[in-house]
């Protein structure tokens, strides 16, 4: 069992984000560990020690540096750890206040849906026929004792417009059956 090798997927990681100079002395440490591992324990535990070290050892000082990293750094795993473990403290913490913020986008978040699906709905319609912009619909306001609007106008209405209006190119009517 002595001199086994390590698990070939967790090396290969390892040597991706690893730096040219790093790589062979942290390399040979998690060999060493793995082959101490292995004659104490096991293969199988052997190679999920080793596992636990490849991922332990993503630190920053072990990373290859890009022309990002060495000019600035956008993005840092340890001050977003640091972020992520100051905000689950504030919401253990702070209950109530946690709970209006979340309420408050999900209202939000409900709301913005609420209305895209408003406006989406009433950007779809003509939008397979051509000339749509030249597509119109008439409708008829009414007041009095029943003030309202009435999506449709009377019978001889469209006989009218095509005889005397000289802009209508084409006339469409829509029968609809009153509900009984």
């Amino acid at each position: 069992m002595k001199n086994q090798e390590p698990p070939k997927l967790p090396l290969k990681l390892f040597r991706f984000y690893c730096s040219e100079e790093r790589l062979e002395e942290l390399e040979g440490d998690l060999y060493e560990v793995f082959q101490e591992i292995l004659s104490e324990k096991g293969a199988r535990n052997a190679s999920i020690f080793y596992w636990w070290l490849v991922i332990k050892s993503f630190r920053s000082f072990a990373l290859k540096r890009t022309n990002m990293n060495k000019k600035g750094r956008l993005f840092s795993i340890s001050s977003l750890l640091h972020n992520i473990k100051i905000a689950w403290r504030n919401i253990i913490r702070r209950k109530s206040t946690t709970a209006i913020n979340v309420i408050g986008l999900a209202v939000g978040i409900g709301g913005f849906v609420a209305i895209y699906s408003l406006v989406a709905y009433e950007f779809s319609f003509n939008k397979h026929i051509p000339d749509s912009d030249r597509v119109y619909r008439i409708y008829s306001e009414f007041g009095g004792a029943f003030t309202g609007t009435n999506p449709a106008v009377a019978t001889p209405v469209p006989d009218y417009l095509e005889e005397n209006a000289s802009i209508i190119e084409s006339l469409a009517r829509i029968y609809t059956n009153p509900a009984k």
